[in-house]
């Protein structure tokens, strides 16, 4: 979970929605509802701002987009401060990110186990549908899934046992476990976020609250009170099942003597609707401006294999052209028409090529990638490894400048960039697929032709052989 801004996103939505549920709806009686709010928020929260990223054009479109897209402002004209202390600072911080997922894992796993010794090892009965598991007399009764533990009947008098029974029954039947289990999972990669912690003790409250009115429904309110006030919170309790004896008790009993909300109160819930379509106009607008970003490719891409066969097609009908010379032609027709069919068709090829003017295939995508200067790591599958990645921006950012035209102007924009790194690092083939003038074109392509000049690339390999990589950059061009 490395990907600061969705992080910082997924909080964002977090944030929101458990502050509406506890201004808004956490006092209605509408149980169900607010439970299904709460494990659809934090459910959502997650997915919205991840199924983002995955809409940005990326290597898998067979117009291989590696490099993120690098945004530069009016007000600095290097926005980006590096220093190699970043990067320990970032592995620390994945060390310690790590450790806490395992240790939480760890724990989730220990309480499975805990469950399941239990199960196997304490006596047992049928009764319906649930399985009763006998617990020592000083235990405090809780339930997982349709498994109810709790202590000898003889332990309670026969309305205690029943209000008991009634209770974890309610868990058992609303399924809270399927909650539970979910949240715990959500906590083991989002460990050290506090926002898992308050949607985690949300949906407790939201349980035993739908397991109380179930329970009250069949027995006397003040009577079931002085029950919960009795009991003692002792003995054996596993942190991932419904407890009877839950922390907040005087909370749960002033939920349970307050009068049932009025159906009119529902009107809540509609201030909700105008936040959902608000997130999912923003998740819209981002998929729709990475996909003009592809659709650029796309269509430059067309225009370029278009001119390449263009141009075989009239070196062919040179008369004087000799047998290999023929061939080699009649095989780079092949190759760039098979290529066009693909893209017209918007088919994913993650090792599509064609053939270049001067013959050499040009690859979208290798077996191992192509590695910046001082750069070891290595990465495939149409990927810059991260040390390559993080050293690219770097180098561009403290070479770019806003245009002082383009400026004065008040251009703003998006340059989308084309180059190979060839079989010898450097690189060829720089051209801007599509600008926004002002002098911001020639800012980048001047960035990327220097770069021969300071850098040389490890090239790219496919097979075992140094090959022709093609990359795609985007620039972002904004005064604010």
């Amino acid at each position: 979970m490395n990907n600061i801004p969705t992080l910082i996103e997924i909080t964002l939505h977090w944030s929101l929605w458990i502050s509406l549920y506890y201004l808004l709806l956490y006092k209605q009686t509408f149980f169900k509802i607010n439970r299904t709010f709460l494990v659809s928020t934090l459910v959502l929260g997650v997915i919205i701002p991840t199924v983002q990223t995955f809409f940005t054009v990326t290597q898998d479109t067979g117009l291989i987009i590696s490099i993120p897209e690098l945004i530069v402002t009016g007000q600095s004209p290097n926005v980006l401060n590096y220093s190699p202390s970043n990067s320990n600072i970032t592995s620390w911080l994945s060390t310690i990110y790590y450790v806490g997922s395992s240790i939480t894992m760890l724990l989730f796993l220990f309480n499975i186990g805990k469950l399941i010794r239990l199960i196997i090892k304490m006596p047992k009965r049928k009764k319906g549908k649930y399985w009763l598991i006998e617990l020592p007399d000083d235990s405090a009764p809780f339930s997982f899934l349709n498994f109810i533990f709790i202590s000898r009947k003889e332990t309670y008098t026969q309305q205690e046992w029943e209000q008991i029974l009634l209770h974890e029954q309610a868990h058992s039947d609303h399924l809270h476990s399927v909650d539970i289990l979910l949240s715990e999972m959500i906590k083991i990669v989002f460990w050290w976020n506090p926002l898992v912690y308050v949607y985690k003790y949300a949906l407790r409250d939201i349980h035993e609250f739908q397991a109380d009115q179930a329970t009250t429904k069949k027995h006397n309110k003040k009577t079931y009170s002085r029950l919960l006030l009795r009991q003692k919170q002792s003995g054996m309790q596993v942190a991932i099942t419904s407890n009877f004896i839950h922390s907040q008790l005087k909370k749960r009993i002033k939920m349970m003597m307050t009068n049932q909300s009025k159906k009119s109160e529902l009107f809540r819930y509609l201030f909700i609707l105008p936040v959902f379509v608000a997130l999912f106009f923003v998740s819209c607008k981002t998929q729709e401006d990475s996909q003009q970003i592809e659709n650029t490719v796309q269509s430059e891409e067309k225009e370029h294999l278009k001119e390449e066969l263009l141009k075989t097609t009239e070196s062919l009908k040179d008369k004087d052209l000799t047998p290999e010379k023929r061939a080699e032609l009649q095989e780079r027709l092949r190759t760039n028409l098979d290529e066009l069919k693909k893209t017209k068709g918007f088919t994913k090829s993650r090792k599509s090529k064609q053939l270049g003017a001067d013959g050499q295939a040009i690859y979208k995508s290798v077996d191992a990638m192509p590695q910046f200067q001082g750069c070891t790591d290595g990465a495939g599958n149409g990927k810059l490894d991260k040390c390559s990645e993080k050293a690219l921006i770097h180098y561009i950012y403290n070479k770019i400048h806003y245009p002082d035209e383009a400026r004065e102007q008040k251009l703003q924009g998006r340059v989308i960039a084309s180059f190979i790194v060839n079989t010898k690092g450097k690189l060829k083939d720089i051209k801007v697929l599509r600008g926004i003038g002002g002098g911001c074109d020639e800012e980048v392509l001047s960035i990327l032709e220097g770069m021969n000049d300071d850098i040389t690339w490890t090239p790219g390999q496919e097979a075992g052989k140094n090959v022709n990589v093609q990359y795609i950059l985007p620039v972002k061009f904004q005064l604010e």
